[in-house]
């Protein structure tokens, strides 16, 4: 039987999945090839990688709605705060180590002046996913963040409409929102009728194909990706109303079977066109191996997983740093090793030598940047009430229960 008092602990298996998803969209953007000589089902998994950031959509409304809905009040302003306090610092960072890549890129591709005013503007405003040509610019990975900004601005009404509702109603809009990330990807298939090839083959660039526009809107545009999102905040309260009942030895043995069903699936080969993997074919699985970790706390009871734990800890910025820091390795390479590397890292040994060193800067930043620069905002997220009582907004229901 589960308790309020280890709840807690049962999040250290969503902290570990963190860190997966982040490795499977950093082997996504340059391992496939490494990953494909060293073993073909591998290869086939990093091909998939791109459908990880659904999985963090699923887990941002998740632990959203697990840490604010328990609370007695949080103002709109202090959980805005709270939110910029934990992505921007790093995503400023991420932007000033791409700055020197985007002016080369500015000064030798040919992107259009409208594009790079567009995206030089944008993106530090964290607006460079509403304009899709834009979105990739000046470290493409930070698109995400820009739908995530979005996702904060929306939560607190989201919360509200479903906080009291039942679990029949949950359930239904679930399936709902599912069916909704589905439909712009299939509207989509049907309008522009191309090959399940052109379409599905980790080998195909599939950002060719002339529907490029409409492509990148279907990708990046937050209110497309919202559904994965909403399933995160309907889970996290359904696992709320059944944490108090649920079995956590069922609930291991359903996570380790949906690990192994995901891993399977995503080994698949042509599984699916890039649309419908992109944007909800996966959010099924996704929602099931949230739940089912949450709810295990499989991490909590092994301790030979902290590693897991450490690398979902500093996923965020192994994610938002994967690129500036591919291509400082790969100018390295180039200077001092005279290894020339343009896409992806050519063997298995330099692909390890990249995670390595993006895994040891992110851990750097995560203790010594992040943190503390976290910690600096969220210190001056206090309200002073009449009398000079100083309120604190960012209560937590876990670490602060009375």
């Amino acid at each position: 039987m589960t308790s309020t008092d280890n709840r807690g602990a049962k999040l250290d298996s969503l902290t570990a999945i963190r860190g997966f998803a982040a490795l499977l969209v950093v082997c996504y953007h340059v391992g496939i090839t490494p990953l494909s000589h060293l073993w073909t089902p591998v290869g086939q998994v990093a091909a998939k990688g791109f459908s990880a950031v659904g999985l963090f959509y699923v887990l941002s409304g998740f632990v959203l709605a697990y840490n604010y809905a328990p609370r007695k009040a949080t103002s709109y302003q202090g959980f805005l705060r709270a939110r910029f306090a934990r992505i921007y610092p790093v995503f400023a960072l991420a932007l000033l180590l791409a700055l020197p890549k985007f002016f080369v890129h500015l000064r030798h591709d040919d992107i259009g002046v409208s594009t790079a005013i567009t995206a030089a503007v944008s993106t530090p405003l964290l607006l460079q996913a509403w304009f899709p040509k834009a979105a990739l610019e000046w470290n493409g990975p930070g698109w995400s963040l820009s739908v995530e900004a979005v996702f904060y601005l929306l939560f607190p009404f989201i919360l509200q409409s479903l906080l009291y509702a039942s679990k029949k109603r949950l359930y239904v809009t679930l399936w709902l929102m599912w069916l909704a990330s589905l439909i712009p990807s299939i509207v989509y298939l049907l309008t522009f009728h191309q090959t399940f090839a052109q379409l599905s083959s980790p080998s195909t660039d599939i950002w060719a194909v002339p529907q490029l526009g409409i492509l990148g809107v279907l990708n990046f545009n937050p209110i497309v990706r919202l559904p994965e999102f909403v399933c995160g905040v309907i889970l996290g309260l359904l696992f709320l109303q059944n944490s108090a009942t649920a079995s956590q030895s069922k609930a291991r043995w359903l996570a380790g079977g949906t690990i192994c069903l995901t891993i399977g699936i995503m080994a698949v080969p042509n599984l699916a066109p890039y649309p419908l993997l992109h944007n909800g074919g996966f959010l099924p699985l996704w929602c099931l191996l949230v739940y089912t970790l949450a709810s295990s706390g499989l991490v909590a009871r092994s301790r030979g997983f902290s590693l897991l734990v450490v690398l979902g800890e500093i996923s965020y910025g192994m994610y938002i740093l994967q690129q500036p820091i591919s291509n400082y390795v790969k100018l390295a390479l180039l200077k001092i090793a005279h290894i020339p590397v343009k896409g992806d890292y050519g063997n298995i040994g330099l692909l390890l030598v990249y995670i390595s060193v993006l895994v040891l800067v992110s851990y750097v930043s995560y203790y010594w940047f992040e943190t503390p620069a976290r910690a600096w905002i969220r210190a001056r997220d206090r309200r002073v009430e009449p009398g000079g009582e100083t309120v604190k907004l960012n209560y937590n229901p876990v670490t602060d229960r009375p």
